[in-house]
């Protein structure tokens, strides 16, 4: 008994030790927190102490009774852990080095289009170079505005409602369209300036630079943060802004809850996810505070399930093939692939979730590939041990990019 308390103890330690001093002060992401604390876990715990036997990964098991010596473990590693990395040794995904490969991919056409236009990163503005070099752009703006007056319309007011969705969407519009005038002012002084009947102002001379290095002005990120490739970035808004409106005309009919909905449509996707809370909110008569989001698969959903509930579609997973609960991945899988639409819903806190906490896991749901804008927490079934799919890294995205 006695040994068993210092073994506890002295796991407990070491634990936390790694967690919060070594490793974990370097880490400021709650879902690589996550995966760290389930390493350690898995390979700091009493049965992994106290057990003879002890199996790293389904490719590597020992005997503790045959290492006595620092030197025995030592030639262990080097016998049995080879070389190259293994996904397997990490409990990553077996098609990992795919997702990796279209990283390196993208980061080495970003510095080849950099790489195009010399050594000289200094801000320029050479009207001969920017006529020529900026036209294409300038022309795909022309071209993406020529059938809409986004541009020039005056910015609608937001619609009062007792209706939070459609509320939120006339928001999400008026939004839109703000940015769709600012980008649209932006180009009409840079094109003033490239043709000589405008002096160059600072912020015309750093966006000509932006667009030179194939880089969306940080103007146009800080109101709205998209894709880095500037063309991309001008279809994309433009995109987003006719969905925005066909969306708001839907919530307007009341058929919002009729017809699957693509978050990635949304720029700021998150609020309609908060609309639709507010919106049940009212109709239970409760606090905001006192609802949890909950999803369930429309392959799975059942008669019982009585909630009001926003069906997504287009959504995109990693590290996991799902088959109405997560599988492991094979090495010839892609790195991302479709997922069934998904139904999402506000819950009372103290409802049970529609999935046991035993049998699911809760994993991340981001605007994009980059992982850098959260969505939400969605819970979803898998089998096998819910830590080992958080090692894996598993996600969801509403695009990949």
């Amino acid at each position: 008994m006695i040994r068993f308390f210092l073994v506890d103890e002295w796991v407990h330690y070491i634990r936390g030790l790694l967690s919060l001093v070594i490793y974990g002060g370097r880490i400021d992401n709650i879902y690589d927190s996550n995966v760290l604390n389930a390493y350690l876990n898995s390979f700091f715990n009493e049965s992994v102490i106290q057990s003879s036997n002890f199996e790293l990964c389904n490719i590597l098991s020992f005997k503790k009774s045959s290492l006595n010596h620092l030197k025995d473990y030592i030639s262990m590693i080097e016998k049995n852990i080879p070389q190259e990395d293994n996904p397997v040794l990490f409990g990553l995904p077996a098609n990992i080095v795919s997702s990796w490969q279209m990283i390196q991919s993208g980061t080495m056409i970003s510095q080849l289009k950099q790489m195009q236009l010399g050594s000289d990163r200094q801000p320029k503005f050479d009207r001969l170079v920017l006529c020529t070099t900026l036209s294409p752009i300038l022309s795909i703006w022309k071209r993406l505005n020529s059938q809409t007056t986004f541009h020039s319309m005056q910015i609608p007011e937001v619609k009062d409602s007792d209706d939070p969705i459609l509320e939120i969407l006339s928001v999400e519009y008026i939004f839109a369209i703000n940015l769709v005038q600012i980008i649209h002012s932006s180009l009409s002084n840079l094109n003033k300036c490239i043709k000589g009947t405008q002096l160059p102002t600072k912020s015309a001379i750093e966006m000509s630079h932006s667009l030179l290095m194939h880089q969306t002005p940080e103007h146009w990120q800080n109101h709205w943060d998209g894709p880095n490739d500037p063309v991309q970035y001008l279809s994309t808004v433009m995109s987003k802004v006719k969905a925005t409106k066909e969306l708001v005309s839907t919530a307007a009919n009341g058929h919002i809850f009729s017809n699957p909905i693509k978050l990635t449509k949304l720029f700021r996707p998150e609020k309609l996810i908060n609309a639709l809370r507010q919106y049940i909110a009212r109709k239970m008569k409760v606090g905001m505070d006192f609802l949890k989001l909950a999803a369930v698969w429309k392959t799975m959903k059942k008669e019982n399930m009585n909630s009001v509930f926003l069906e997504i579609t287009g959504i995109y997973i990693q590290g996991a093939h799902f088959d109405n609960r997560l599988c492991e991945v094979s090495s010839s899988s892609p790195p991302f692939s479709i997922i069934p639409n998904l139904l999402i819903t506000w819950i009372p806190s103290e409802t049970s979730s529609y999935y046991e906490n035993s049998n699911s896991v809760f994993i991340p749901m981001y605007t994009t590939s980059n992982r850098d804008d959260l969505i939400a927490e969605i819970q979803i079934p898998c089998e096998g041990d819910p830590k080992k799919w958080q090692i894996a890294s598993v996600a969801l995205f509403l695009a990949v990019c």
